[in-house]
This record gives C-alpha cells, sequence and structure tokens, in this order.
C-alpha cells in the first residue's frame, strides 16, 4: 500500500517535471519564432547616391551578398573602429566570398556627408567600399527597412557642431537583399570574417 502511494506521489512528480519542461520549450519556441519574424522584416531597401554621384538603389547589388553598416563621418569613434574592423575582416575573406561581397556605408548624416567627403572618407579604409548619400527622407528610408536607429544630437550652441546617436550593427544580406544575419560592434575583425565566411558557405551550400 506505502509502495503504490510512493509510486503515485513519483508519478506526479514525474508529470510536473515534463509539464515544466514543455512550458520552457514551448516559451523558447515562441521567442526564437518572434525573433524569426522580426528578422524576416529586415530587408536592404535603399535609393541613394554613392560617392561618385552616381545614383544606386538595393537592386543594384542584387545577385551579391552585401554587408550593410550605418554611420556618419563626424562619428568620433564607433564608425571609424567599425569600418577598421570591416576592413581588416575583408581582407581576410576567402576569395570567392570576398569577390562576391559588396560592403556599403550608408550615412545618418547627409547634410555634412555629401558624396566628395565620402569618397575621401570611405577612401581611407578600402577604396572598394560603397559610401551612400540622399535626401533626408530617403536616408530615413534605408533605415527603417533595416530596423536601424539614429537621431540628432543638440548641437553646441558655440560649434554648432553636432553629433547622432545611432545602431552599431552590421548587417549581412543575402543576394536578393534579404536578412542573412548582424553582428555587433563588439566582435573582433578576425572573428566578424570567420562568421562572414561561415554564413555565407551556409547560404550557399542551400542551393
Amino acid at each position: 500500500m506505502k509502495l503504490t502511494k510512493r509510486l503515485k506521489y513519483i508519478y506526479f512528480a514525474i508529470i510536473i517535471l515534463l509539464l515544466f519542461l514543455l512550458s520552457l520549450f514551448l516559451l523558447n519556441y515562441s521567442y526564437k519564432k518572434s525573433d524569426l519574424q522580426q528578422k524576416s522584416l529586415i530587408k536592404s531597401n535603399f535609393n541613394l547616391v554613392d560617392q561618385y554621384g552616381k545614383p544606386i538603389s538595393s537592386k543594384t547589388f542584387h545577385g551579391k551578398f552585401t554587408l550593410i553598416f550605418f554611420g556618419f563621418t563626424y562619428c568620433p569613434d564607433i564608425c571609424p573602429n567599425t569600418l577598421n574592423k570591416i576592413a581588416l575582416a575583408y581582407d581576410l575573406l576567402e576569395n570567392e566570398i570576398q569577390k562576391n561581397l559588396k560592403v556599403i556605408f550608408i550615412t545618418v548624416d547627409p547634410n555634412r556627408d555629401t558624396p566628395e567627403v565620402l569618397k575621401e572618407y570611405i577612401g581611407v579604409f578600402n577604396p572598394d567600399f560603397i559610401a551612400l548619400t540622399g535626401h533626408a527622407e530617403k536616408i530615413k528610408e534605408a533605415s527603417e527597412s533595416m530596423g536601424v536607429f539614429y537621431k540628432k544630437s543638440q548641437k553646441d550652441d558655440l560649434t554648432n557642431d553636432y553629433l547622432i546617436n545611432h545602431s552599431s550593427i552590421k548587417f549581412l544580406m543575402d543576394p536578393k537583399g534579404e536578412y542573412l544575419s548582424h553582428y555587433s560592434r563588439e566582435l573582433s575583425h578576425s572573428d566578424l570574417a570567420k562568421k562572414i565566411n561561415k554564413k555565407i558557405r551556409e547560404y550557399k551550400s542551400r542551393d
């Protein structure tokens, strides 16, 4: 009798444990599903002008992988550091992957970042990189299509200068302009290269 009662407690405990594990699984699944839904909304969609004054749209790069980063040339630290990491990582990419990847820098400060300014700026990191600017509303459209935040800080009364707070994530997009992956600025250039190589190899293996 005591054994039967003890077995009931054991069965009850097992059922509670299974229900707990099931709830964790469902919770994790819902988070992953939500995350995937958010990522599926990220698409490169822009109509801008490059550092040579040439009109460029996201369709220009269809058929190529793109690594996209938003910033501005007056940025004191994050932007130059990030672009330097991208340049170093780019040199470490596998030859075939490097040939099929376009690095794109989109300014969030079109008032100061003219094509001429961008040409000189991006050339410091890699003259093959593409830098884009355009009307403020076009920049906004491009940033919103990728979920990028930016906001101008208050102007300095003496110098009339200002900074811009912005997202520092780098986006890897597939040849259709759809989200493939993203990378934080904390990632080292060598790790960035490894992750890009791996992600593009995985993508190509699905074809």
